[in-house]
């Protein structure tokens, strides 16, 4: 039971920052999102320790000033034959593009240790975040971690955000990190360059996310730091279609 504890806390900690959101409000964002195309669909596989351990969906519907984005993830733990953790998650949100700017979002998720709803409404400054009926407050500036429509965020410039965990509604000041940009062929599916970031946790120091960009402007791969200091992978099957 103690491994099995242990195993709950690390993957609540690791695999909730990617899985619930896009990028927050942005005053420099593009007018229009380059690369957006009218319906787009996205599938990674996820990875521990180099084993799968489930598959990530993401749907976009995109017109000229809105875009609808439906994600949906289950991943699978086994311990000695024995599914040690699990989390089913469905989330929903809706963008104005014009500029590009979360107006809502929902999103349930089924995990091991309980069912949590999260909803994040737009409001006169910032936003109002329940998670499970308890509210909070999140500024204009946040950066919710699915990172959906995040790549203003990604250019060749360190940024200050603050992320928003969007299971937990635990705000972290963070720091995105221009590391390097490298060949494509290093990267089986690729296309074009690759831009390489980290994100850092400015309280700790600790690198929480690592961040490879491909010229589809969507990411190609995500690394997610859990508590034992491994990394969970996301990475892409397909060019986005």
């Amino acid at each position: 039971m103690m491994v099995f504890s242990r195993l709950l806390r690390i993957f609540c900690l690791g695999v909730a920052a990617l899985c619930c959101l896009g990028a927050g409000p942005a005053e420099n964002a593009p007018s229009d999102p380059a690369r957006l195309q009218p319906d787009q669909k996205l599938h990674y596989k996820i990875f521990r320790k180099g084993k799968l351990i489930g598959d990530h969906y993401v749907a976009l519907r995109v017109s000229e000033v809105q875009a609808h984005i439906d994600i949906e993830f289950a991943i699978r733990v086994k311990f000695l034959g024995i599914t040690a953790f699990k989390m089913d998650h469905k989330a929903s949100e809706r963008w104005a593009l014009k500029p590009r700017t979360l107006e809502a979002l929902t999103a349930v998720t089924d995990r091991s240790t309980g069912t949590f709803k999260v909803t994040v409404d737009a409001a006169e400054s910032g936003y109002e975040v329940l998670v499970n009926g308890a509210e909070s407050q999140a500024p204009e500036q946040v950066v919710p971690t699915s990172f959906t429509l995040a790549s203003h965020l990604f250019d060749e410039a360190d940024k200050d955000v603050v992320l928003l965990d969007t299971l937990s509604g635990v705000l972290r000041p963070s720091r995105i990190h221009y590391r390097k940009k490298e060949a494509s062929p290093m990267f089986d599916g690729a296309v074009g360059a690759v831009r390489y970031y980290e994100i850092k946790r400015m309280d700790t120091g600790d690198v929480t996310h690592r961040i490879w960009f491909d010229e589809t402007e969507a990411f190609f791969q995500v690394g997610l730091k859990t508590k034992d200091g491994h990394y969970v992978e996301y990475r892409r099957q397909s060019v986005p279609t």
